[in-house]
């Protein structure tokens, strides 16, 4: 099963144009360690660094102090505390100015270039697939929005508990009254899946974990649709007190293990291709073409084995001709390969 992209990354990123004044950008790991948010000095400590030798009357010196000021006024009073972590990229002289929370955490990094630096941001967010976490039992439903942006969640389906008389008078009779259950449930399954399928198509999620007791899963699976129901990656328990960020602490691990083993498959996959002659190809020469004329479909690289500089080339130019893009570390496979393959559409 082929992953869709996890994170969109914008046109003004992809098709920067390098000048005068370099871009800085930024991942920001906002959790708070040892009481309090490392990333607050650190980010600006090594943005000083990056800038401390350059001549202050410079375009690059000037550009970037003002980028120091408006990393530094978000992260005093824009940056939501509830967030784990941001994606920055600023050049202040040229106007750019891209911010994204990110609700995986990650490592703080620096840069500085001519280009805004894109594999951290893919590699960061690859594995944190759109998932929908569904938290049921036979009467309510929790859905839970997990996408590389942040989680959010919100009350789903509810059915009302109407409150049946038992008599041998005229009341139902126990087989009568479980058989109306039954049938209360079934229909409750089938408005659960339908507003399963409206939030998958509305907010392109790709996964679906299930999180419900004997009652509810059953006739729930039953009324997905098979192409929703092949999503489901895990049926899981969550107590009904369990925090957002919390289930997403559990959910993400899990679901990550799922696409990057679908990654895995996929590459392979290419890879073949290209040894067989078939529609891909794994000579970097000619990968770095197809991409720059809009011929690659997927593009999976490895960073240990492609130079820097090349890979992100590589990724700008994919990226602007909206290609797909992988990134694998340390497979034997890709390695073997170049470090570099691509299917071509």
């Amino acid at each position: 099963m082929r992953e869709q992209v996890s994170f969109a990354i914008p046109d003004e990123l992809t098709r920067w144009q390098p000048g005068a004044e370099p871009v800085v950008s930024c991942l920001i790991d906002w959790r708070i360690q040892n009481t309090e948010r490392q990333a607050r000095t650190l980010v600006p400590h090594r943005l000083r660094e990056a800038f401390r030798d350059l001549d202050e009357r410079s375009a690059a010196r000037v550009s970037m102090e003002g980028d120091l000021a408006a990393l530094e006024a978000f992260l005093d009073s824009g940056a939501d505390p509830a967030q784990s972590a941001f994606a920055v990229y600023s050049c202040s002289a040229r106007g750019l100015w891209f911010v994204t929370p990110l609700g995986i955490p990650v490592e703080t990094l620096v840069h500085v270039g001519e280009y805004p630096q894109l594999l951290p941001l893919i590699e960061a967010t690859q594995d944190a697939a759109r998932t929908l976490v569904v938290a049921a039992n036979s009467n309510s439903a929790r859905l839970i929005r997990l996408v590389p942006e942040g989680a959010t969640s919100e009350q789903g389906p509810h059915r009302e508990v109407s409150t049946v008389q038992h008599s041998t008078e005229g009341g139902w009779g126990a087989l009568g009254y479980q058989r109306h259950v039954d049938v209360e449930i079934e229909r409750f399954a089938r408005e659960l899946a339908a507003a399963i399928q409206h939030e998958m198509a509305e907010l392109r999620l790709t996964h679906v974990v299930l999180s419900g007791d004997t009652v509810i899963v059953p006739p729930l699976l039953e009324a997905l649709p098979g192409t929703i129901r092949a999503r489901v990656d895990a049926i899981e328990h969550f107590e009904p007190w369990d925090s957002t960020r919390e289930i997403a602490s559990a959910v993400w691990p899990r679901v990550a293990e799922v696409v990057r083993a679908r990654r895995d498959t996929e590459v392979g996959e290419i890879i073949g291709r290209a040894a067989a002659g078939g529609e891909a190809l794994n000579l970097a020469s000619e990968v770095a073409d197809a991409a720059s004329t809009g011929r690659v479909d997927t593009l999976a690289l490895d960073p240990e084995v492609v130079a820097p500089e090349a890979a992100e080339e590589l990724i700008r130019q994919a990226l602007r001709h909206r290609s797909r893009v992988l990134v694998m570390r340390g497979s034997p496979a890709l390695t073997e390969a170049g470090g570099v393959v691509a299917s071509l559409r």
